[in-house]
C-alpha cells in the first residue's frame, strides 16, 4: 500500500498547497484537498499502527496485559486508520457522486489493468529501479517528499528495532 501510495498514487495525497486549499469548499479542489487530507492521515494511522504493533510483546495480550503504553499507542493508530477510512470513503463519495458510486460495483476493468498483465509491469518496474546506481537511488530517495521519507524510515525503524530486540532477547 504505502509503496503503490507513493508512487502511482502520488496525486492522491498531500500537495504542497493542499492545506492552503482545504477552505474553498465552494470549489472541487477543496473537496479533492481534503481527501488528499484523509488518504495522507491514513498512512500516517497505518505506520503507526506497524510501528507499535512491532514494539509490543507477543505475551501481552495472552497475559490480559493491556495498560502498556505501545497497546494503547497501536489501539489509537488502529481507530485513527478507520476514521480516516470513512472520511476516505466518505469524501470520494461527495466528490465522485453517483458515478463513482456505480463504478465501485461494475465487474468490469480496463484492459490496461488486467491482471495479466502485473507481472510485465512488476518486471518492467524492477528493471528500472536494478538500473539505477547506488548515488542514483541516494539521490531519488532524498528527492522524494518529506512525508514518504518519514513513512520509509519508521517502517524500516520498526523492522530493524523488533529484530535488535529479538536478538538481544533471544539469548
Amino acid at each position: 500500500l504505502v509503496l503503490y501510495a507513493f508512487h502511482r498514487g502520488q496525486r492522491r495525497l498531500l500537495q504542497p498547497d493542499s492545506l492552503t486549499k482545504l477552505t474553498q469548499l465552494d470549489q472541487p479542489i477543496g473537496w479533492y484537498s481534503w481527501g488528499r487530507l484523509a488518504n495522507s492521515l491514513t498512512l500516517i494511522a497505518l505506520t503507526l499502527a506497524v510501528f507499535s504493533g512491532k514494539m509490543m510483546d507477543d505475551t501481552w495480550l495472552p497475559k490480559g496485559e493491556l495498560d502498556h503504553l505501545w497497546y494503547s499507542i497501536h489501539l489509537i493508530a488502529w481507530v485513527g486508520m478507520g476514521v480516516a477510512i470513512a472520511l476516505h470513503l466518505a469524501l470520494n463519495a461527495k466528490v465522485g457522486g453517483n458515478p463513482l458510486l456505480q463504478s465501485i460495483w461494475q465487474t468490469k476493468f480496463r484492459a490496461k489493468d488486467s491482471p495479466q498483465l502485473w507481472p510485465s509491469q512488476i518486471s518492467a518496474w524492477w528493471s528500472q529501479v536494478r538500473a539505477l546506481s547506488w548515488p542514483e537511488r541516494l539521490t531519488a530517495l532524498a528527492a522524494r517528499p518529506k512525508l514518504e521519507l518519514a513513512i520509509w524510515l519508521s517502517l524500516g525503524a520498526a523492522w530493524g528495532i523488533s529484530l535488535a530486540q529479538e536478538l538481544m532477547f533471544s539469548r
